[in-house]
């Protein structure tokens, strides 16, 4: 689920866990150039919103709802897009022995 109103310092917290399988706190705090305090309420609100997750080694890493979210990050502004929907319907035709058409539609 898309949730708008996350923080840039998440959406990136997002995007730098999204390219790693996990990380510690310093290797998420150091490119973020961010008072240590602040980085680690952005990284808690994570944590209680569900979309990270702190496993035994004491890394960081994303949830499955963590990941969908991370996947929707726009590469480039590093804030959540919406995706486009796309329907697809098949239709297939064909003439069976006894000469008669039939068709086929799978949506």
């Amino acid at each position: 689920m898309l949730n708008s109103s996350l923080h840039r310092v998440q959406n990136q917290i997002l995007y730098d866990l999204r390219h790693t399988q996990s990380a510690r706190y310093s290797e998420l705090l150091r490119p973020s150039g961010l008072d240590s305090d602040v980085f680690k309420f952005h990284l808690r609100n994570l944590v209680k919103a569900g979309y990270v997750q702190k496993d035994s080694t004491g890394k960081y890493c994303l949830t499955a709802s963590g990941k969908e979210t991370a996947n929707n990050l726009d590469p480039t502004k590093k804030r959540l897009q919406k995706q486009p929907k796309l329907s697809l319907i098949i239709i297939v035709a064909r003439t069976n022995r006894a000469g008669r058409l039939e068709y086929l539609f799978q949506e």
